[in-house]
């Protein structure tokens, strides 16, 4: 409900999306449930939803340590990603260099 008051209060959907992480159109459906029925039409009908934590009880640190690691495995690979690509820049590169520098002077 704090989304859809946003909303109305003039902040734009798409920059709402962005910063919630939430797709748009779901901000969209939101506004549309709330503006036919009220703040009670964006509960979902039928039976309620779980809302206990699916980790048992005594492994949330063990959970939190492995989305650490899982976290800091992404930044290496990025940085190896990033590094692999100006390699492979820097290999292009000198690949042409070589091409040109391996004609016969009178053809450069």
């Amino acid at each position: 409900m704090q989304v859809v008051r946003r909303i109305h209060d003039g902040e734009k959907i798409s920059t709402l999306s962005q910063e919630l992480g939430i797709h748009r159109k779901l901000l969209y459906e939101w506004l549309r449930r709330v503006n036919l029925g009220g703040e009670s039409n964006l509960r979902e009908r039928g039976r309620p939803r779980r809302t206990g934590s699916i980790v048992p009880d005594g492994t949330r640190g063990q959970v939190e340590e492995l989305e650490r690691t899982i976290a800091h495995q992404r930044l290496i690979i990025e940085f190896f990603r990033l590094a692999l690509q100006q390699v492979e820049k820097l290999r292009h590169t000198r690949s042409a260099i070589g091409a040109t520098a391996s004609l016969k002077p009178w053809r450069r």
